[in-house]
């Protein structure tokens, strides 16, 4: 009943499995037949963090109101991996159908209704220099602090809006308010510290799509493979929210850290590994600070690694115990 006025059927995966282009025309037919007279297709580059831009697939309902932008290159690779060209599009008329995403309408209009939706994300100052002309921001080492307004939040599915200073002249509120309300909330939110190891192996098991493949790693896992791979690692741990999504602004969570500093007994280093998760480091003495930043620029820039939109630094942090604080060290 979906799809009534086309046949995905005679779209066959072998057809654009390696094609960029065909995909997205048989995606925009598909949905310019669903939505008929209701919503139009359109593709745009979108700009994303750290000045980068990706192509998007936009419906427009009434030519006024935007569903959720959904960016086509992620689309493509899961497509490319698992294949079921109906059940993607079926995925993206969901989501657009779904009143989650109608945030135009329920962005609060007072700051009593804002206050406990705000959040902060942190990203690098030097890499967002567009951005950050059109935003309030807050300087914290070499980081730049945004704000956002978190919509809606149901099961996985987040909607939230970045916050512009035509808000703030609304909301009669100014930078330091902002700050102080955003991270009083971020006090609230929980984080987990737990052994990279761990975290790689749970990883591992639960984005493995092909079930043969989950089998075997599971069976590498019992057997202590996994670990074997990544001996030498046992002293880094990773710090994430339940969301696995931006989590890096733990960094602002001097609470934690000092909590991590009294577990470890000591001094320990920060690494940026993304957006979303920050790696620590007990200082043993064993490396140093530009050791370690050699590792953090591989990742962040090596073929296959971090993507370019989720990279948060190439510094190395450092926490002194002693003197309760974070710096950079390299």
């Amino acid at each position: 009943a979906l799809f009534k006025n086309v046949d995905l059927k005679e779209i066959t995966d072998e057809e654009f499995t390696n094609n960029y282009a065909e995909f997205k025309e048989a995606l925009r037919d598909a949905l310019q037949t669903h939505f008929l007279g209701r919503a139009e297709v359109h593709f745009q580059s979108v700009a994303k963090t750290n000045d980068t831009a990706k192509e998007a697939v936009v419906l427009w309902k009434n030519q006024k109101e935007p569903c959720p932008t959904i960016y086509l290159e992620e689309l493509y690779q899961g497509y490319q991996q698992t294949g079921g060209f109906e059940k993607y599009v079926e995925m993206i008329v969901q989501i657009c159908e779904n009143p989650l995403f109608s945030v135009k309408e329920q962005i609060p209009k007072k700051w009593e209704e804002v206050k406990h939706r705000l959040q902060m994300r942190v990203i690098n100052k030097n890499w967002n220099t567009e951005l950050l002309k059109q935003v309030p921001y807050k300087e914290y080492l070499d980081f730049a602090v945004v704000f956002y307004i978190l919509v809606k939040e149901e099961q996985e599915m987040i909607a939230s809006v970045l916050v512009n200073w035509e808000q703030m002249e609304t909301w009669k509120v100014g930078l330091e308010g902002l700050w102080k309300t955003a991270l009083r909330n971020l006090r609230k939110e929980s984080f987990r510290v737990e052994p990279v190891i761990e975290f790689v192996r749970k990883k591992l098991l639960r984005e493995t799509a092909d079930p043969g493949m989950a089998e075997l790693l599971t069976k590498q896992v019992e057997a202590g493979e996994i670990e074997a791979c990544l001996a030498g690692l046992e002293q880094l741990h990773v710090v994430k929210n339940p969301s696995e999504s931006y989590g890096g602004r733990a960094i602002l969570r001097e609470d934690l850290l000092r909590e991590f500093a009294q577990e470890q007994g000591g001094d320990f280093y920060i690494l940026p590994c993304s957006v979303h998760e920050l790696l620590l480091l007990k200082d043993t003495g064993r490396v140093t600070a530009e050791e370690l930043k050699k590792m953090v620029c591989e990742i962040n820039h090596g073929p296959g690694m971090v993507e370019p939109e989720a990279r948060l630094s190439d510094s190395v942090y450092y926490y002194n115990k002693e003197m309760d604080r974070v710096e950079i060290v390299a």
